[in-house]
């Protein structure tokens, strides 16, 4: 692979990566500013900005899990990627192509694990989704045997 090539690739990879990361801190951020504004204005015991900080992160600290999450489920991929373009390692190609298809799939668990921790256990997400989605409607048909509306 040429050197242009190579760092378009790495650049590809690193943008790939921390895109949705930065994305979800951003929106962290800027939803928990305009939590602390409203609070630290509506006080009436002059709370500090950081105090008020400290507490709705505090409160909403499950904000917090899908960055981490993605960022875990990226780790594996990433330091594969980084052992493969370096020139001193040959891969045996069956190992190469297993380890490379297993990390791509591990980094589809954070989409997975938001459906089976947010959508699964509550009854009002769950009926929407049987409610208003291809996915859902065939499962209802095929695993429940209602047919949908």
């Amino acid at each position: 692979m040429t050197s242009t090539l190579l760092v378009l690739d790495t650049t590809g990879t690193i943008i790939h990566l921390a895109g949705p990361c930065l994305l979800h801190l951003i929106s962290i951020v800027l939803t928990l500013t305009s939590i602390v504004r409203r609070k630290v204005y509506l006080s009436s015991n002059n709370l500090s900005y950081f105090r008020a900080w400290l507490d709705q992160i505090g409160l909403h600290r499950d904000y917090f899990i899908p960055p981490i999450l993605i960022l875990l489920c990226f780790l594996p991929h990433l330091i594969f990627f980084n052992i493969l373009t370096n020139v001193c390692y040959e891969p045996k190609l069956s190992l190469y192509s297993h380890l490379h298809i297993f990390f791509n799939l591990i980094t589809f668990v954070p989409q997975a694990l938001t459906f089976f921790i947010y959508i699964y256990p509550s009854t009002s997400f769950l009926t929407e989704f049987y409610r208003s989605t291809v996915c859902g409607c065939v499962i209802q048909r095929l695993c429940l045997g209602i047919k949908c509306k």
